[in-house]
């Protein structure tokens, strides 16, 4: 029998580039994602990434850069709301008349 699969979704945490992501197919759980670790490839707690990708980039293997899909949901979420900084900067600044 398949897992159900449910939209994942991604909060702001303690920082701007730490994130809680949903898991797909356990909406119960969720995994902490740090967008800045590994030079910015990012970190998630899940354990895809924990024993697949981890030890290798923490051996130094950057193997394209592989992220878990926590971590891509978290890059989108951070991405859209600093698109969202950014336009209303250059609203206000257009406001100012600068």
């Amino acid at each position: 029998m398949a897992a159900v699969q449910h939209d994942m979704e991604a909060r702001p945490h303690d920082n701007p580039l730490r994130w809680v992501v949903t898991s797909r197919s356990r909406p119960d759980v969720e995994h902490l994602v740090d967008l800045a670790a590994f030079g910015g490839i990012g970190n998630c707690s899940c354990e895809h990434f924990q024993f697949r990708i981890a030890p290798d980039l923490r051996d130094g293997r950057r193997l394209g850069a592989r992220r878990c899909s926590h971590i891509l949901v978290a890059r989108n979420a951070f991405t859209d709301q600093m698109i969202q900084t950014m336009v209303r900067i250059r609203e206000q600044r257009a406001a100012a008349g600068r």
